[in-house]
């Protein structure tokens, strides 16, 4: 058997290796809409289960929404305040980062999309790009265009291939195929929906699209060279990445196991369901009733019948035992438990967990969540790097070989436990072992205190 020959859209080695991680993702984040067309491959049939009954059982299988709930809470923590640009950056970075990717998103809303990606997925690209300036000569010429650098943001399934080079000494991105779907208007009022390959390499990129006579062929519909100012020794673009990684692309999302788990959580809760619809509709079993009983037709039952049997006849209820109930309903909330665990929510930990339990999860959540945060901060500050080059020369003169940096909020340590550590803190003054000033700014750090709500005596009192 003769194998397919590779093509620009052949995904890489790695690139299938994330494959099935990610599509497990994008159906649970999806929820209800994607579980249920794929039903048979995350809640299959019971042996010998009737059609009919298995398609009641999946579209009664209640849905929780665990995963992305804790996909929220963990993406949000270094938006609790704004990205920002550190301070004195120059005017044309501050206009810049208003609108970084020419659709109206300015740097914090942008990093947040960012971010969730890359938590959710393991890892995210950001493509530094640039619209043609062909024809384009001067600076008035350029403006007049509305022509500027601008961010895009590539999720991991949308990554084909990136391989790598060692140049000079930093490992840099040398060749990228990148699938995109766009959507064109076919006709007066239809559109169509057309899958193109993007090829980047060091200075130059290529669009590919199928061949409309040979749907099995792909070719080159547009192509160019990067507009930089600074040779390019790699392609602009810049990974985020949070997961374990198993490659220049191959990456374990970090909740991988959280997605797994929410699939246990749905199999878990349609038992549940199915189990109570049991037992509010039990079956009736008659033993021993004739047709001078029944009248030979349906029997009524409900609060106002009144069942009747001969001699040795019988009528009861079967339902499930409550005991079955209760192991049913306990299985259910000892998932729940484990995403909370899995998705390093302190808040969610189970009832009854200890103090020391809380205080370990919290820390190990916080500080996997802070070095993401560091990441993105780092990120973002190379995306800037690297948007410098394709602005005009006025503006690259302003800003000369000063980067300014980025401000990503990335102190969540101070949110564990801070009511008790407040306690400490004033203890500790109160015996002379901080300093008021000491006291006040970690106070302050914690979020217990705004610069306003205590003064120095007070914190000096101990009151």
């Amino acid at each position: 058997m003769m194998m397919n020959k590779p093509t620009v859209a052949t995904p890489s080695g790695e690139a299938n290796t994330m494959a099935p991680w990610l599509e497990l993702i994008a159906d649970v984040r999806a929820g209800l809409p994607k579980m249920r067309p794929k039903a048979g491959h995350y809640m299959p049939s019971y042996s010998n289960e009737d059609p009919d009954d298995y398609r009641r059982r999946v579209n009664l299988a209640p849905w929780r929404p665990e995963f992305s709930d804790s996909l929220r809470a963990l993406s949000s923590k270094p938006f609790q305040k704004p990205v920002s640009l550190g301070e004195n950056a120059p005017a044309p970075i501050v206009a810049f980062a208003d609108d970084v990717d020419g659709a109206g998103n300015n740097l914090h809303v942008f990093a947040r999309k960012f971010f969730e990606a890359a938590v959710a997925d393991g890892l995210c690209l950001l493509l530094v790009d640039h619209p043609p300036a062909e024809g384009l000569r001067t600076v008035k010429d350029y403006k007049d265009a509305g022509l500027k650098p601008y961010w895009s943001l590539y999720p991991a399934s949308s990554i084909l291939s990136l391989r790598t080079a060692r140049v000079g000494a930093r490992k840099e991105i040398v060749d990228l195929r990148l699938r995109e779907c766009i959507i064109e208007p076919d006709g007066e009022f239809g559109e169509k929906e057309i899958v193109q390959v993007r090829r980047i390499t060091p200075g130059a990129w290529e669009l590919w699209r199928k061949n409309a006579a040979k749907p099995d062929d792909w070719e080159i519909v547009d192509s160019g060279e990067v507009a930089s100012a600074v040779p390019q020794v790699g392609v602009n673009a810049i990974v985020l990445r949070t997961g374990e990684a198993q490659g220049d692309l191959a990456t374990r999302p970090p909740l991988l196991d959280l997605a797994f788990a929410q699939v246990e959580l749905w199999k878990a809760l349609s038992n549940l369901a199915e189990v109570l619809e049991y037992s509010a509709s039990p079956m009736l079993v008659a033993k021993n009733v004739g047709a001078e009983i029944t009248g030979g037709g349906a029997v009524k039952v409900g609060p106002r019948a009144c069942l009747q049997c001969g001699e040795d006849g019988d009528w009861k209820f079967i339902q499930p035992a409550a005991e079955n109930i209760r192991e049913i309903r306990d299985h259910a909330k000892d998932v729940i438990a484990d995403m909370a665990r899995l998705a390093m929510q302190p808040a969610l930990v189970r009832p009854g967990a200890t103090a020391t339990e809380v205080g370990l999860q919290a820390a190990k959540a916080h500080s996997a969540i802070e070095a993401w945060a560091l990441g993105l901060k780092d990120a973002l500050q190379t995306a800037i790097a690297r948007t410098i080059p394709f602005m005009v020369e006025p503006d690259r003169k302003a800003i000369g070989s000063w980067v300014p940096s980025v401000d990503v909020h990335s102190d969540f340590g101070s949110e564990i436990g801070k009511n008790e550590e407040a306690r400490i803190i004033i203890d500790a003054t109160k015996i002379g072992l901080l300093s008021t000033e000491v006291a006040r700014a970690e106070l302050l750090r914690r979020g217990v205190i705004n610069s306003q709500s205590l003064s120095e005596e007070t914190v000096g009192d101990g009151k």
